[in-house]
């Protein structure tokens, strides 16, 4: 993934993607968030969903207020699990109005995004599971997902997550590494930022990206930044 202007190496298109939920199934759920603007069933069959970045950004809110973080099915179900499929997900998200983790909140989110029309796709990431921002980052494997959006028809990409609980971004954020692209959290007190560097067991330098957070004291002195995951 390339840092010019925010788009992906080589200046790459995302294709459009067809989704698993039907134009009733999408509608339902923007009610369910409280969308505030009508969409009927017609106008998601016909591509008539306007797939800006206001819009990406207005339901990646309403879906983190609206849909809970948890995985309460592994601790007080027979079976210790949560059903992770699509069918699953809708049933749980949209009609029982309960949440799931990363995997699941992530996948539900993308399919809904291909059903309205906006061109995205996912990826990996290695969670820091160090708190502290002075020590060295600790990576888990591969265990969380994200989400690259392009709205409209550009080539601008943006990282979505709806899955990452408490320190994850709370709105889109331009794929770059400029000092001036930092994005508001959860509160105006919370920051997030993406920087590049090396990828530290690389043995050919291989570049990363790292998604950063931050917030702001009481005093208004603003805390060092800690990496809450990394992804190339």
């Amino acid at each position: 993934m390339s840092d010019h202007h925010g788009t992906l190496t080589g200046g790459l298109t995302i294709k459009h993607s067809s989704s698993a939920y039907s134009p009733r199934q999408i509608t339902h759920w923007l009610s369910s968030i409280s969308f505030p603007y009508p969409v009927s069933d017609d106008d998601i069959a016909q591509g008539r969903f306007p797939t800006t970045l206001e819009n990406l950004t207005l339901i990646n809110r309403l879906f983190l207020v609206s849909v809970p973080y948890e995985n309460t099915m592994m601790h007080y179900s027979a079976n210790h699990a949560m059903d992770i499929s699509t069918e699953s997900l809708y049933h749980r998200i949209a009609i029982e109005r309960q949440g799931s983790y990363c995997f699941g909140l992530n996948i539900f989110f993308f399919q809904m995004l291909c059903g309205l029309g906006y061109r995205a796709y996912t990826g990996s990431a290695r969670v820091n599971l160090t708190q502290d921002p002075l020590d060295a980052p600790v990576y888990t494997a591969l265990s969380h997902m994200i989400i690259f959006v392009q709205p409209q028809s550009g080539k601008t990409t943006y990282l979505v997550d709806v899955g990452c609980g408490g320190s994850g971004p709370a709105r889109p954020i331009l794929l770059s590494s400029q000092e001036d692209n930092v994005v508001m959290g959860t509160t105006p007190t919370e920051q997030h930022r993406l920087t590049r560097g090396v990828r530290s067991d690389s043995r050919v330098a291989r570049i990363e990206w790292r998604l950063n957070v931050r917030h702001v004291k009481d005093d208004g002195a603003r805390a060092h930044w800690r990496v809450v995951y990394a992804f190339s």
